[in-house]
């Protein structure tokens, strides 16, 4: 499998942590951003104790939300270059997509995927295990969909080139045989859904 941008070790990480410290131009904290205020009213929706964050970069959700038990979860050179660089008191874990033990998220509450599966050139099998494996609420925010599932190319931190995946609108409704949906907003980048687990 070829390996997307997020992978780099070098000059992508260097770009995150400025643009989590505001030094890219025109840009600010996450929760002064034009899509924060979906992610928020679905998080409060939501009411959790615990949280993991999925490709969690620079870890701001965790400083956003001090009142939860938050986790963020990335690629080590991400952890330790990006997060641990801008905010180094939250928990972080380790985390590939592609070779994880998903069951490690039937504890947390709410799982938040920010701008994370939109990364993935394997999105429907990243998201399924997601899905089959939280006894939680999982929120998609800035997340991309039309008819089909599909991969666009887009240029990203640092300057680099890296596939968006777009997902169909029947792949998702298969992905959530117990799952509803609680609540969808659509934002200036993309769709945010608040999904939950059935209760048996």
């Amino acid at each position: 499998m070829k390996k997307t941008a997020w992978y780099d070790t070098n000059n992508l990480p260097i770009d995150m942590v400025n643009g989590a410290l505001c030094n890219k131009p025109g840009w600010d904290k996450i929760e002064h951003s034009d899509h924060f205020s979906d992610l928020d009213h679905l998080v409060k929706l939501s009411n959790p104790t615990t949280v993991a964050d999925m490709g969690c970069g620079a870890g701001e959700l965790g400083r956003v939300y001090p009142q939860y038990k938050y986790t963020g979860f990335d690629l080590p050179h991400i952890i330790e270059k990006v997060g641990k660089v801008v905010n180094n008191t939250l928990n972080y874990i380790e985390y590939e997509a592609y070779d994880f033990d998903y069951k490690k998220l039937k504890d947390f509450d709410l799982i938040i995927c920010n701008s994370f599966i939109s990364e993935l050139s394997q999105p429907l099998k990243v998201l399924g295990e997601i899905v089959n494996n939280s006894q939680g609420d999982i929120i998609l925010h800035r997340q991309y969909f039309d008819t089909t599932t599909h991969l666009v190319n887009y240029t990203t931190y640092a300057g680099l080139q890296t596939p968006r995946s777009i997902i169909g609108y029947d792949d998702f409704d298969s992905l959530l045989v117990n799952h509803e949906i609680i609540k969808k907003l659509d934002g200036p980048c993309g769709t945010s859904i608040l999904i939950r687990k059935n209760k048996k």
